[in-house]
């Protein structure tokens, strides 16, 4: 089953740091966490899906999906590496998830 997206955010095209190929696209769910979501192959900006391509998910497209964070993608044209750091909203949707977990353990 695909993610349910926001319908209000843009997908917006993630670059390789050096060559500035799109290796990605990053969405934003309806939680409004965005994530990564790492193409098959990288793109050039006439080579990028549609926005309805990209929320329906088609398989074969992406070869990671949803990311929060990663060490580096490699981009298969110059072989950087580019990050991939937790946003905002998914560091603070992690957060609470400690918070209540905390709440559940105190004594009573």
């Amino acid at each position: 089953m695909p993610p349910t997206f926001d319908e209000t955010y843009e997908p917006r095209p993630w670059r390789c740091g050096e060559c500035r190929r799109i290796l990605g696209v990053v969405m934003r769910d309806v939680n409004r966490v965005r994530s990564l979501y790492v193409f098959q192959r990288d793109r050039e900006d006439q080579g990028m899906p549609t926005v309805f391509t990209l929320r329906e998910c088609p398989r074969g497209l992406f070869k990671l999906l949803g990311l929060h964070s990663c060490d580096g993608v490699e981009c298969s044209i110059c072989g950087a590496r580019t990050e991939w750091t937790p946003s905002k909203e998914s560091y603070e949707r992690l957060m609470s998830h400690f918070v209540k977990d905390e709440r559940k353990h105190e004594p009573v």
